[in-house]
This record gives C-alpha cells, sequence and structure tokens, in this order.
C-alpha cells in the first residue's frame, strides 16, 4: 500500500469511529501523515522479502544464497582463448625469444587486446611460430573470428607480423540471475544420483565457461555418455574441456565411458520486415537486441522456432506489427548442434526493396 492509501484508510476509520474530522495540519493529522509514511516502508520491506525468500523472485546476492544451499554458485566471466601467429618475412638467422605477455589488438573499435600465456621461440631458419594467448578481459567480447587479431602493441624484435589463425573462443559473461535461476530450479527438479543424465547435466553447466549442455545416453551402446556443451555458442577452451573431463573421469561410474563434446555451432540468418511507432533506427537497434538474445539463449539441441522469434519481436512496445521473410518455419538443431545467431536484417514494412 501506498502512504496516500494507509493515510485515506486511516481518516476513514477515525471518522467512522468518532464522526469527526482529522484536518491535515492538526496535531493527530500530522501524527497520521508520518505514521503512514513508516508503514509505507514496512509494507515496502515486507514485499521485498517475500520477493527474497523465494528463488523464482529472488535477485542478486539473496539468489547466490538460495544457490548455496543447493552447492551451487554463480559462474564467473571467462577470457576467450586461442593461438597467434608471430610471422617475419625472411627465416630467422636465430633463435628468437617471444617472452610471455606479449600483447596483440584487434583493429577498429571497440578494440579488444589478447596477451601471450606462454614463452615461445622463433626457431632459427622457420618465418612463424604459435604461441597460446587469451583475452585480456573476461567475457563474450573476447571472441574474435580467424584473422581479428593483427595488430601487435608490444614490440617485438624481429616480428613483422602477428595474427590469430583459428577464432578466439570460450569467453563468456558472467553468469546472470535468470542463468543461475534456471540451474537452481533444474537442481529441484532433475535430482542427480551421481550416474544419471543428471549428474552429468549438473556437473557440466557448474563449470566455468558453459553455457549449456546436453546430455545424450548409450550413444555408442550400454555403458556410454556424451556429454554435448557449448560456451555461448562456441568451442568451450581446451583449459575448460580438460578441467570437465578430469572431473567425469574421477566421478563417473566404473565401465561408463563418457565422451565430451563441443556442440557444433549452426547460424540463423533472420530478416523481418517491421511497423514501428519510434523512429526505425531505435526500433532495429530493439528488434536485433531481441533476436540475439533469443537465438544466444537457446541450448544445445534446441530448435530456433519461428513463434519464439515472432514472439520476441512483437512484444517490443516500438513494434506494432511484423513479417519475418526469413527464416519462414523452425529452424531444426540437431542434438550435437547448438543455434547461434547470424546475420539479423530489419526493414521498414512496405519499404521499396
Amino acid at each position: 500500500m501506498t502512504q496516500t492509501e494507509i493515510r485515506t484508510a486511516m481518516t476513514d476509520r477515525f471518522r467512522e469511529l468518532t464522526g469527526a474530522e482529522a484536518d491535515d495540519a492538526s496535531d493527530l493529522g500530522i501524527r497520521m501523515t508520518v505514521l503512514a509514511a513508516q508503514l509505507e516502508l514496512l509494507y515496502n520491506y515486507a514485499a521485498e522479502l517475500e520477493a527474497r525468500a523465494f528463488p523464482e523472485t529472488s535477485s542478486g546476492e539473496f539468489l547466490d544464497r538460495h544457490a548455496a544451499q543447493r552447492g551451487l554458485q554463480r559462474k564467473a566471466a571467462t577470457c576467450a582463448q586461442g593461438v597467434l601467429k608471430f610471422v617475419r618475412a625472411t627465416p630467422a638467422p636465430q633463435d628468437i625469444p617471444l617472452p610471455a605477455g606479449l600483447i596483440v589488438s584487434t583493429d577498429g573499435e571497440p578494440s579488444y587486446r589478447y596477451q601471450t600465456t606462454e614463452d615461445g621461440i622463433l626457431p632459427q631458419g622457420k618465418t612463424s611460430v604459435l604461441i597460446p594467448a587469451k583475452a585480456e578481459l573476461a567475457g563474450r567480447g573476447g571472441n574474435a573470428a580467424s584473422g581479428a587479431a593483427s595488430v601487435l602493441i608490444t614490440p617485438a624484435s624481429g616480428i613483422a607480423s602477428v595474427s590469430n589463425p583459428d577464432p578466439f573462443t570460450g569467453g563468456v559473461d558472467a553468469e546472470d540471475d535468470e542463468s543461475l535461476r534456471r540451474r537452481l530450479l533444474e537442481s529441484y527438479r532433475e535430482v542427480s544420483n551421481g550416474a544419471n543424465a543428471a549428474y552429468y547435466h549438473q556437473a557440466a553447466l557448474e563449470e566455468e565457461g558453459i553455457t549449456s549442455a546436453l546430455v545424450l545416453p548409450r550413444p555408442s551402446g550400454a555403458g556410454t555418455v556424451e556429454v554435448v556443451v557449448t560456451a555461448g555458442g562456441t568451442a568451450p577452451s581446451r583449459e575448460v574441456m580438460d578441467r570437465l573431463k578430469e572431473r567425469f573421469a574421477a566421478e563417473k561410474e566404473i565401465s561408463v565411458d563418457v565422451t565430451l563434446t563441443p556442440a557444433q555451432a549452426v547460424a540463423v540468418p533472420v530478416s523481418v520486415e517491421i511497423e514501428t511507432s519510434a523512429g526505425l533506427e531505435e526500433a532495429k537497434t530493439q528488434v536485433e537486441e531481441a533476436l540475439t538474445q533469443y537465438l544466444t539463449g537457446l541450448g544445445v539441441g534446441s530448435s530456433a522456432l519461428l513463434a519464439g522469434m515472432i514472439h520476441r519481436v512483437y512484444s517490443l512496445p516500438s513494434v506494432t506489427n511484423c513479417r519475418f521473410l526469413t527464416p519462414t518455419g523452425d529452424t531444426s538443431i540437431e542434438p550435437r548442434q547448438v543455434a547461434v545467431p547470424g546475420a539479423i536484417t530489419v526493414t521498414q514494412m512496405g519499404a521499396a526493396q
């Protein structure tokens, strides 16, 4: 209840019992106003406590406390990892040491920086060497396509150019409330007994960097289990995969063969026409964000439903109508695949093509 509602209820009751009015400027009226303000605070605090009491409505540190009761922790952001290729124009006249900590950046804005994690040596007579590296900052922003990291920030004697021959992958943002809440509620619905599918599923999702997992029982017959995982639509880093393999090897049942597989990303391109009550550019940004959130939120093996995309777009306050040109139906995703956003094109409905 609001202060006004409480104050009105008090004056109405006072009038009913006494037949007199409590003037706002009177001593009694002032007391009622002060008391109503304090009661409003108590009402709000009680509502907040009710929300914090249940995992379905709790948030922040209070959701963390609910998760801790089930042995769960909020996952931290992880850094994208890959390799950098250091190149010179002519064969090296001698071994060229390349110490750990060399910094390479992407070109353009915003730029992302990557740092070598091991010492390397460009051998005599060779023109290139590969050195492991990871993004300086944790999060999805560090994921980069092949060739994106090409600006050498730290001077390296004898090196002419640098690039990443393969994508940087495995960068994942810190777990948000909805993801942690989903894992927490699943821990109640799917009780792990240390050997069932729920165990492998929950164990995979507890690993930092893993955003979705799918358990395939008996893919190669009795005694086999396959766990398909993804790091936000990219392959988890080798470090993450190795840690998870070690855990499964230590905790699995005797004579059970566990295979850990990174999900294959399947890009889902989208072209949609919209009618909008706001500016087209503003609405386009909102539609692109809504579709990206929908597609990145799909788990391993989950198909991209046209109805789901239409719902996300049409639910935006700025969109009054929409028509999808592509896809024209659901995009089927196999159990070892994961949907990721492809090119998203948003145009004005009825505009000349």
